[in-house]
């Protein structure tokens, strides 16, 4: 595939991904659009990093609302690199497009017929 975004099937063939952790990938993208998007718009630098005895920073916080979601035999710090931090940044790479669009489709709807009133055109 070339330059684009993965879809979720392609993400999960190339991590070879067990039920579990699509499981776990799909509670991830609902903890994004329904609590972390509308709280935080923009991922502070060095979220990512995951560090077990700060309880202040995003990756707690995350970990907090996803505290009893992980399936049996899996820990948070293990699939924090590997499977959270992906979908997380996929799903605010993908809610940020969706933003910008609702955006500049509004104002095109609004102000569409400049050209016609401009008299530089």
């Amino acid at each position: 595939m070339g330059g684009g975004r993965k879809t979720k099937k392609e993400r999960i063939k190339d991590k070879n991904m067990s039920a579990a952790e699509v499981h776990l990938s799909d509670t991830v993208l609902t903890l994004c659009q329904e609590y972390l998007f509308p709280r935080v718009k923009f991922l502070p630098s060095g979220w990512e990093i995951y560090d077990p005895t700060n309880t202040s920073n995003f990756a707690a916080m995350v970990k907090r609302k996803l505290k009893g979601k992980l399936r049996e035999g899996m820990t948070f710090a293990d699939q924090w690199p590997l499977i959270i931090t992906d979908e997380i940044m996929s799903k605010y790479s993908e809610m940020r497009c969706n933003v910008n669009n609702h955006i500049r489709a509004a104002f095109l709807g609004k102000f569409g017929n400049v050209k016609r009133y401009c008299c530089f055109y």
